[in-house]
């Protein structure tokens, strides 16, 4: 069985780490495996209808949001539950 090795110059291995690693340093998934993420693009407009979702934002503190659209437009919105906070 032949290997096959592929030479990468190190300027280039060092932005490919790089940009691996900014990826991984976005909003940080949530710990509650129930919980839907926000994805991008955000929502520009959302429908007046009223479902609400507990909301996870980046600084870890949590906010009620009336439905999970209007939570994921909100750029600060890492991930929402589907019910009202605590």
């Amino acid at each position: 069985m032949k290997t096959i090795r592929i030479l990468i110059s190190r300027p280039a291995a060092l932005w490919l780490t790089t940009l691996m690693l900014t990826g991984c340093a976005s909003n940080p998934p949530s710990q509650d495996p129930l919980a839907t993420q926000c994805t991008e693009p955000r929502p520009e407009a959302c429908a007046l209808v009223y479902l609400p979702v507990c909301a996870r934002l980046a600084d870890g503190s949590q906010a009620t949001y009336a439905s999970a659209c209007s939570a994921c437009a909100d750029p600060a919105v890492v991930s929402h539950v589907e019910e009202q906070c605590p």
